[in-house]
Formats: structure tokens, sequence, C-alpha cells
């Protein structure tokens, strides 16, 4: 040891290793996970009759309103579903509501995806991620990322969710979008009234 330099305090060693190490859990791409997801309410906004809609391959269930437009999409192996409330916002489309859920195949960790994806979304000259974090869903651990998107005619808040079983190659990502900057954090809080009903299969 050099004269004159002191040995590192052990507690103090300790302490910045562990805050070193509870720093890495607390982000993601160097984004600080926050509780939006779990903090914002899903408002008791009256959204009529729901019609669940089952992957053929029985891998997960989702509902939707009776009257929104719903659209099912095949590929050799895996099921996405698109829904909007088309009828409501025909005539204006700031007004328009989504919801989304698709699914990849990937030997990636949830972790790992989600990062690549935000990572992405981070170099996307159109987009603003806004937050990200983690919560659970009907038992399932996700990862999830609130990002505002421009598009052609107007901007749209966007509320993606990341769920992978730690035993599946199979990721699913679902989307919340509503059309319009006005207000889109509380609208996508009332969304999670469907974001909540999504299901992932016990097989």
């Amino acid at each position: 040891m050099k004269q004159g330099t002191k040995p590192l305090n052990l507690l103090a060693l300790l302490f910045l290793l562990t805050s070193v190490s509870y720093s890495c859990k607390d982000t993601i791409e160097g984004i600080k996970l926050i509780n939006y997801y779990d903090a914002c309410p899903a408002f008791n906004t009256d959204l009529g009759d729901l019609a669940t809609f089952k992957d053929p391959n029985n891998l997960f269930s989702i509902r939707f309103p009776y009257d929104w437009d719903v659209r099912e999409s095949f590929s050799d192996t895996l099921y996405g579903i698109f829904g909007a409330n088309m009828l409501g916002s025909s005539s204006d489309i700031e007004k328009l509501e989504s919801i989304s859920a698709v699914a990849y195949q990937t030997l990636d960790s949830l972790e790992v995806y989600a990062a690549n994806e935000i990572r992405g979304l981070k170099n996307e000259a159109n987009i603003k991620v806004k937050q990200v974090g983690r919560t659970v869903i009907n038992g399932n651990k996700v990862i999830w990322v609130l990002f505002k998107s421009k598009e052609e005619l107007t901007s749209k808040g966007n509320l993606v969710i990341y769920i992978k079983k730690p035993s599946s190659n199979i990721v699913f990502i679902l989307q919340a979008s509503v059309y319009s900057s006005d207000n889109y954090k509380e609208r996508l809080c009332n969304l999670k009234q469907l974001l909540n009903t999504f299901k992932l299969s016990s097989n």
C-alpha cells in the first residue's frame, strides 16, 4: 500500500456495492423503473358487455367490448389479435383507442427481450419513451413501457406490456394505444380494464 493511503472502510464498500446492484435492478436501458401501471386507476367507465377471444393454440385469452371491431391473424404456429373502438370513433380519429395482443418466439429471457425492445424504441426518431416499470398481471410478472409516438395525422400514447413464462420460448406483447396526446395517460389507465383480462393458459 502506498504511503499516505488509507484502507477503504469495509462498510462503505459494502454500501457502494449494494447501491450499484440496487441501481441496476431499478433501471432498464438507463430509465428508472416506476409504479405507474399499479398507481394509475382503472376508471369505472362502463365498457359494456365483453366478449372473450381465445388463441386457437390455447396459449392465451383476452376480452374486448362487443361493439369493438376485432380482427385476428394467424401464422404457422402463433396468433395475434387487434381490437379498436372503430364504431365510436369513426368520425373523430382522436377518440380512437385500441388494444393488440401478439405472440413471438424467442430464446431470450423476459428481461433481455424487453430491454432490447425498449432500446429500439429509444432509437426511433418519432418515439419518446416516457416511463418503464414492472408489475404482475394475473400472476405473471411483466415489464411495461409507456411512450408517445408521432403519426402522420396525429400523435399516440402507447402502453406496451411484455409477458413471458420463464420456462417458455414465447413472449406475449400487449399494446394499448390512444390517439391524440390529450390526457393520454388517463385514457390508457382506463384501458387497464381490458389489459387485465389477458390470461395465459395454465398448460
